[in-house]
This record gives C-alpha cells, sequence and structure tokens, in this order.
C-alpha cells in the first residue's frame, strides 16, 4: 500500500506528499541484508527532485548492500545500484559517466542474465543507452550508428525469439527513424 501510495503521489506532482510516503516506508524496513528492500524508486525520486546527495548516498548503499548482503539478494541489490545510477547521471546531466554506467550494466547483465537465455536481450539495450549518451554530448555521428546497431540487435534477438516461439507476434522496433527524424534527415528514410 506504501509503494502505491508514494508512487500515485509523485506521478500526480505531489512531491512533497511522495517523499513523506517514501520515507515512511523505509521506517518499516527490517534487517536489509537478510530481507531484500527495494530503494530504485527512492533513488529515482531523489534524483529527479535534486537531492543529489542523498541519492548518491543511497546508490553506495546499495553496493554495500550488494556485497554484504546475503547470496540470494545480492544480485537484485548490485542490479538497483546500476539502475539508479543511469537514472541518477541523467537527471544530473552527466552523459559521459551515464554511458560508463550504461556500460557497466550491459556487461554486468550479459555475464549474470543474458548467459542463461538462449535469445539475449541486453545488447540492444546497450546500444540504445549508449546511443541516448552519444546524442546528448552532441556527437551525433556516433550516435547515429549506435542507433543503427541497436535496430540491427532487435532484429536479430527477434529473429532468435521466433525460432523460439514460432507463433511470436512481435515486429522489429527500429529507432533510428525517431534520431533521424530528430536531426532534420527525414529524407533518409525509406518510404
Amino acid at each position: 500500500a506504501e509503494f502505491h501510495q508514494m508512487t500515485w503521489a509523485a506521478l500526480n506532482g505531489d512531491f512533497k506528499k511522495a517523499k513523506e510516503y517514501y520515507e515512511h516506508a523505509l521506517t518499516l524496513k527490517s534487517d536489509e541484508k537478510k530481507e531484500y528492500h527495494s530503494y530504485s524508486y527512492y533513488i529515482g525520486f531523489l534524483s529527479r527532485s535534486g537531492e543529489y546527495l542523498k541519492a548518491e548516498e543511497y546508490i553506495r548503499k546499495l553496493e554495500r548492500l550488494s556485497e554484504e548482503a546475503i547470496d540470494m539478494l545480492r544480485t537484485g541489490y548490485q542490479s538497483e545500484a546500476m539502475t539508479s545510477k543511469l537514472v541518477f547521471y541523467l537527471a544530473i546531466g552527466d552523459y559521459q559517466s551515464y554511458a560508463k554506467a550504461a556500460e557497466d550494466q550491459y556487461n554486468y547483465l550479459s555475464k549474470t542474465q543474458g548467459a542463461k537465455l538462449a535469445c539475449d536481450p541486453y545488447t540492444g539495450s546497450r546500444y540504445i543507452t549508449t546511443a541516448f549518451a552519444k546524442e546528448m554530448l552532441k556527437d551525433y555521428a556516433a550516435a547515429e550508428k549506435l542507433w543503427k546497431s541497436s535496430d540491427s540487435a532487435n532484429k536479430l534477438w527477434l529473429a532468435c525469439m521466433k525460432e523460439q516461439f514460432p507463433n511470436l507476434k512481435q515486429y522489429p522496433l527500429s529507432t533510428l527513424p525517431v534520431f533521424l527524424i530528430k536531426r532534420g534527415k527525414k529524407s533518409q528514410l525509406a518510404q
């Protein structure tokens, strides 16, 4: 109930109320090294509302928990720390660190999760996050190549998925056209 209240308050722009709910929820926790407690929504809230030092403090806490918690909780805390870093760096406009955090997240997820899957879904997201960072850094040539790579990776992933699930009714997701339109290159798009 607490989670839904704080999410609803944040989505409706009542940040004061959302903060109260988040902070109240934090008082309800027990031993986070033995029971999982999610902090990523709160860190995202702090990052987007300008409380950067507090957001960093909670990111460090997640990183500590990823080393100190019982084994079955460590991966969850590590994943949350990585996702929270992406949100944080995006919020403060540090696109170099955002790109590095995206790369770290991709490597971690590919190693821990992607290796277990017949069709690795993480390659496409790696290109998307890096392309976005390059775009924000105004390195448009690199961004365009990465958006193309993202589209190619998505097509390969989808082909793999259709082999696994022949009745799959999903189509390739193309992100390059959005980039080209934003860059005034609409004429380069195929009909």
